[in-house]
């Protein structure tokens, strides 16, 4: 029981980090309805980090949003 409480409380200050570093993503690079129709979507979204960040219970959360925040700090 402690083992999956201390899981749960690690897993949830990364999912705060996921959403704040989702939040720089769609600032520095928006995605809306048009750009949608279009086609076009970030390249962030290609990464394969991309699918574990918008997943807040997935086990690779805390490596993707690493690579996530190692991204919006080097792309320009």
């Amino acid at each position: 029981m402690d083992q999956a409480k201390a899981w749960l409380d690690e897993q949830s200050s990364w999912q705060d980090r996921s959403y704040a570093v989702q939040r720089k993503l769609a600032e520095k690079y928006p995605f809306a309805e048009e750009q949608a129709l279009k086609g076009e979507i970030p390249m962030w979204m290609n990464a394969k980090w991309a699918p574990k960040l918008l997943f807040a219970w997935s086990d690779g959360l805390r490596d993707a949003v690493l690579e996530a925040e190692e991204y919006v700090e080097e792309v320009q």
